[in-house]
């Protein structure tokens, strides 16, 4: 059985110099039944990739009935190099929420205002 893969909502801004947060908005993503669980719950797999000048997030969601939601993300180019082990990761419902540790300390207002995450999408 053939499964669509969706492309998220995604969402990035500045923090400072030295971070950017992305919010990847995945509706579906349901957090574990515990009051103070940051992590999604046993049905949702989610893969977070940062590298150097790249990022790459899928998320699978097992529906009741066996049915898979998946969505895709790719950054081809980022703005700037960042720091793949200084990323983390984390969960809100419906969110998947990603700080990037930038290399170095540089603004990258202008080409996330202008172009968004992705400086080349059609790589």
């Amino acid at each position: 059985m053939a499964t669509d893969t969706r492309i998220p909502t995604v969402a990035a801004e500045e923090v400072d110099l030295t971070s950017i947060r992305v919010v990847v908005i995945v509706p579906e993503l349901t957090m574990k039944k515990s009051l103070f669980s940051k992590e999604p719950a046993k049905n949702c797999q989610v893969n977070v990739k940062p590298n150097a000048r790249t990022l790459e997030v899928t998320v699978d969601i097992e529906e009741k009935g066996g049915k898979v939601i998946k969505y895709a993300y790719k950054a081809n180019k980022l703005p700037g190099d960042i720091d793949p082990d200084g990323c983390k990761t984390e969960y809100k419902k419906g969110q998947v929420i990603i700080f990037l540790k930038k290399k170095e300390e540089t603004s990258w207002a202008v080409p996330l205002s202008k172009n968004g995450l992705d400086q080349d999408p059609d790589a």
